[in-house]
């Protein structure tokens, strides 16, 4: 082969290392944020639970003030049902 050949596929070589390389990182990135995803789920469900057994009313808004979640204990106390608060204002319940 000629020197400019030879030059040419050890160039090549060295990308495809590199790009190796770069890919390894990329799959070890994809795969923690896999598992980050995976236990924000948990914690999410795990809140969910928590909030939705509680004894004590639980009423989350929005930056707006709009209600975006309700448990049951505060639909006891409102006498009014998750889906009909939602989207509305907290001064609905609370001047």
């Amino acid at each position: 082969m000629s020197e400019v050949a030879d030059e040419s596929k050890e160039q090549a070589e060295v990308r495809v290392r590199e790009l190796t390389a770069a890919n390894d990182v990329l799959q070890e990135q994809i795969a923690g944020r896999k598992g980050a995803e995976e236990r924000f789920s948990e914690s999410e469900e795990h809140y969910l639970n928590v909030a939705e057994t509680a004894t004590d009313a639980i009423i989350t808004t929005d930056e707006e003030g709009e209600i975006t979640f309700v448990n049951r204990a505060a639909e006891r106390v409102f006498g009014y049902g998750s889906a009909d608060l939602s989207g509305l204002k907290l001064t609905t319940l609370m001047p």
